[in-house]
């Protein structure tokens, strides 16, 4: 794709086969994103908010809980941490090796 008279090539690191320690370690990372993500999801349904009220209680549009919840790139860790207090839940990081 050309943009600003720029090439721009766009990856989908889904497409990619993890190739090295660094690779390996960024597919385990998305991963475990995605799995947050729809933990996150199934912990909103079990309140029964649908996504407008959780959308109130974030401050934001109905389609950008649509695009959380949906494993969209691009949302922040700030954003997943916002949506996880707005349930009343805590989100915890950690670090572990993947090689062995």
């Amino acid at each position: 794709m050309v943009k600003n008279n720029k090439l721009v090539i766009e990856l989908d690191l889904d497409d990619l086969a993890p190739n090295g320690d660094q690779e390996l370690a960024l597919a385990s990372s998305l991963e475990s994103f995605r799995e947050l993500q729809n933990q996150l999801l199934d912990a909103r349904i079990a309140t029964s908010l649908t996504q407008a009220e959780l959308a109130e209680r974030l401050g934001c549009s109905q389609p950008m809980v649509s695009k959380i919840e949906a494993s969209q790139a691009g949302i922040r860790v700030g954003t997943l941490l916002h949506y996880a207090a707005s349930l009343g839940l805590a989100i915890k990081f950690e670090v572990e090796s993947i090689t062995p």
